[in-house]
C-alpha cells in the first residue's frame, strides 16, 4: 500500500486535517515526515478507524469545568490569604 497526505486521510476518516494531526502527535496514528508534509501509510488507517468518534460527552466537559473552578477558588483564597508571588508591603 502506499502512502497518502493528511489531507487525504482526513477525508477518508470524515474528519478535519487539524484532526489527523492531533491524531499523529499523539502517536495515535504513525505518519512519516517530509519536509513540512506528513505522510501515512493506508494500512496504518486500520488503527485508527475504532476511535472514540465525536466531541467529550457532557459528563467529561462537566467534571473538567469543576476542577477548572476548584483550581480557580484555590488561588482566590491563596491570594486573600498573601500566599502570592508578589509580598504585600
Amino acid at each position: 500500500m502506499g502512502l497518502i497526505t493528511t489531507s487525504e486521510v482526513a477525508e477518508r476518516l470524515g474528519v478535519h486535517r487539524s484532526r489527523v494531526q492531533v491524531l499523529i502527535q499523539e502517536g495515535r496514528l504513525p505518519a512519516q515526515r517530509y519536509g513540512k508534509v506528513y505522510l501515512v501509510e493506508e494500512s496504518a488507517l486500520k488503527l485508527v478507524e475504532d476511535r472514540k468518534p465525536g466531541r467529550p460527552s457532557k459528563l467529561e466537559k462537566e467534571k473538567a469545568a469543576k476542577k477548572s473552578q476548584a483550581r480557580k477558588q484555590a488561588r482566590a483564597k491563596a491570594s486573600r490569604n498573601g500566599y502570592t508571588k508578589e509580598k504585600r508591603a
